[in-house]
């Protein structure tokens, strides 16, 4: 290595703390047992490089010093570790010091001769360790002390700490990680559950993640960061709505290769964008062949990033239990959707009369049944609250106003025989009145018995007078319709429904993989999101807070509603209903 004495004049540098630093150095290199100098333009040997700082003498450091040389000779720190070493300014001085730390460098800054001039740094670099095959480097922003360097170690999950600095300077950090001040985000409450909930939808809600959040990291989120967080977590688990989107097409081949006779159909405008979806599981469409041919269509707004509506077409069983048929997703209940969607579900259900279709009063979903189904029969929901409030006294819907019990004992129902021949009976009901009761026709005026096609109370107790009268037993069973027995609801599930499985067992033909579609257009909602429910149609809104008599109605102890309402309907009697003592 070079004498003291040989660079002290090549560095002029005037002693000041105030920036920049200027200051030279020379550097080698070593391969195996070889020392290179690491040259310029010229051969190298005692070629002196010049970098500049613009910081202050105390800002400094030794991390800074090696990158800023580094970089001036173009050597990569992360496999070459820097050597640095200087002769002190001290008479007659062949030994060098060498800097190791911070403390280090301000101790060589700080030494300046009579000419204000400093000694020439020497580096050497050499190649690290072998027992290190990656290395890492996380600093803080600009200005800020805080610096860390860790290498990952060969045929080993551990790390080492190969410098640290954890002095901060930069005052937002210093701010931001103060207990009372520090703020979570989506990442955070997406790693948490991840932990807690691996591969789990069912993970608690936003309420509760706070709570769970700043007891396991100690940071505050808000309702909106836990939501997000949740949301995120769920779409590392399922993938996200874009992605489902791209895979619509090869779902609805594997769902028709595991269900036969499934249909599905997929339409994408110009662009390749979503437009309309609709699927029928075949073991539903076979199943309604053996059921009433009554059902229901109605449609439900989809809570996703690009909204839409869901179709459903679903029929009701013996057991009066909901039986889905068919489903459809599009951007909303418009004529054009609801007449594709008829249109699809007419290949499932035949257009035949007797079919009895049920819907809301909607126009274009009513003006799409007339155009797709003419020989069926149409039957409109009416608006409830007005049709209560007009047509109905409220003594005889307002449970509030009902008293005594809601069964009926048929030994208590008095029967009168009308005509034996023809199996007519007269029954007084527990209400005062008379129904007439043809068992022959299996009708009776109270029009239970016709349209549900099984005995009413007022048949039963006629059933029973007739077995009294016989001698024998009738069975009840005889007066009801087949859909109603037990060998036809069996046929209504014969049929299992077999669940898409994982993506890496999917089967897709080329044609079908090749298919993309690309999510629908989308406005984003300006705005805070909504947190409160939109009061439905007929019922209270309140002005004011609620529990201090001026928001919505609440009930007193006399069982009337107070509190500001639009009108005095059917709203007002489901809110303080449960105010009277003789309700069932």
């Amino acid at each position: 290595m070079s004498s003291c004495s040989s660079h002290l004049s090549s560095l002029r540098v005037k002693s000041s703390s105030s920036p920049p630093f200027i200051g030279d150095f020379e550097a080698r290199t070593s391969d195996g047992d070889v020392m290179k100098w690491i040259s310029g333009d010229g051969d190298g040997k005692d070629e002196i490089h010049t970098i500049v700082l613009k910081k202050s003498v105390d800002e400094i450091t030794r991390s800074v010093l090696v990158e800023r040389i580094c970089r001036k000779i173009k050597v990569d720190d992360y496999k070459m570790e820097a050597k640095i070493s200087y002769f002190p300014m001290v008479m007659y001085s062949n030994k060098p010091s060498y800097i190791w730390e911070d403390e280090d460098v301000f101790c060589y800054l700080m030494q300046v001769n009579q000419e204000n001039c400093r000694s020439v740094l020497h580096v050497e670099f050499n190649k690290r360790d072998d027992d290190t095959d990656f290395y890492g480097r996380i600093g803080a922003k600009e200005g800020c002390k805080w610096f860390v360097r860790v290498a990952k170690l060969t045929n080993s999950d551990l790390w080492s700490v190969r410098s640290y600095i954890k002095q901060h300077r930069c005052s937002v950090v210093t701010t931001r990680t103060l207990p009372n001040r520090r703020r979570g985000t989506p990442q955070i409450v997406a790693s948490i559950l991840a932990q807690d909930y691996p591969g789990s939808f069912d993970t608690p809600r936003p309420n509760a993640l706070i709570d769970l959040v700043h007891q396991r990291v100690a940071v505050e989120v808000s309702y909106t960061t836990a939501y997000r967080g949740r949301r995120l977590a769920a779409n590392k688990v399922r993938g996200t709505p874009k992605e489902s989107y791209s895979l619509l097409y090869c779902y609805m081949h594997m769902l028709e290769q595991v269900n036969p006779d499934t249909i599905t159909r997929v339409v994408v405008d110009e662009g390749k964008k979503f437009k309309f979806l609709f699927w029928a599981l075949g073991a539903s469409i076979e199943g309604f062949r053996a059921m009433r041919k009554v059902f229901v269509v109605d449609a439900t707004h989809l809570k996703t990033v690009y909204g839409g509506v869901l179709f459903i077409a679903t029929a009701q069983d013996s057991n009066h239990h909901n039986y889905p048929i068919a489903f459809g997703v599009a951007d909303g209940e418009k004529y054009e959707s609801w007449l594709w969607f008829m249109e699809q579900l007419k290949s499932v259900i035949s257009d035949l009369p007797g079919l009895v279709i049920l819907s809301d009063r909607n126009k274009g979903l009513i003006k799409a049944v007339h155009q797709v189904f003419p020989q069926a029969a149409h039957r409109k929901y009416p608006s409830a609250v007005k049709y209560l409030d007009k047509s109905c006294e409220q003594k005889k819907w307002a449970r509030c106003y009902f008293e005594g019990v809601r069964c009926v004992d048929v030994e208590f129902l008095r029967v009168d025989e009308l005509n034996s021949f023809h199996l007519e009976y007269s029954v007084h009901g527990s209400d005062g009145k008379r129904y007439t009761v043809d068992m022959a026709m299996n009708m009776c005026t109270c029009g239970q018995f016709d349209k549900d096609k099984y005995p009413c109370v007022h048949a039963v107790a006629a059933a029973t007078f007739m077995t009294e009268k016989a001698g024998k037993e009738l069975h009840l069973s005889e007066y009801c319709s087949k859909y109603y027995l037990v060998e036809q609801w069996a046929l209504a599930y014969h049929r299992t429904i077999y669940l898409v499985p994982h993506m890496s067992d999917w089967v897709i033909p080329e044609e079908i993989r090749a298919k993309k579609v690309l999510p629908p257009e989308f406005e984003v909602k300006k705005g805070k999101p909504q947190q409160t429910r939109k009061p439905s149609a007929g019922e209270a809104r309140g002005r004011g807070k609620r529990g201090r008599g001026s928001g919505r109605g609440r009930a007193t102890s006399t069982g009337t509603c107070t509190g500001r309402a639009i009108g005095r309907g059917m709203a007002a009697y489901f809110e303080c209903g449960s105010g009277s003592g003789s309700g069932v």
